[in-house]
């Protein structure tokens, strides 16, 4: 499931979705190769 998904089903916004991401609140799942899914949390550490 995407994050626009997850915002849409839970009513959260993406900026909360990733808040909680960053927080470790929330683990997202490994995304497929063929679709990179990243946070700014992981790209901070590149």
């Amino acid at each position: 499931m995407q994050i626009g998904e997850v915002a849409a089903r839970t009513e959260l916004s993406l900026r909360t979705i990733r808040h909680y991401e960053d927080a470790g609140l929330v683990i997202p799942p490994p995304a497929p190769r063929a679709v990179s899914v990243s946070t700014p949390r992981r790209t901070s550490r590149v």
